[in-house]
């Protein structure tokens, strides 16, 4: 493998990262954040708008582990 191959590999395992790591800030914290200024200025908020951002948070976490998860495994070829 030449030296360009590996830091293409290189340069794309860290595109995946960064992608993830926006996701994961993006829907994966943020829904936390809006809940709880929700439940800080209602009191109260509807079960279909607390379980809808959970499940939006879990999948938007879900997705990030899974492009890191890729990253890693691109990182894997250099060994080779």
């Amino acid at each position: 493998m030449t030296e360009g191959q590996r830091e293409k590999i290189k340069l794309r395992a860290t595109y995946f990262n960064g992608i993830a790591i926006a996701l994961m800030a993006v829907g994966g914290i943020a829904p936390y954040v809006t809940l709880s200024q929700l439940f800080r200025g209602h009191g109260t908020v509807e079960f279909v708008t607390v379980s809808g951002t959970l499940l939006s948070a879990a999948g938007f976490a879900w997705f990030s582990l899974k492009l890191h998860e890729h990253a890693a495994g691109l990182l894997d070829k250099l060994d080779k």
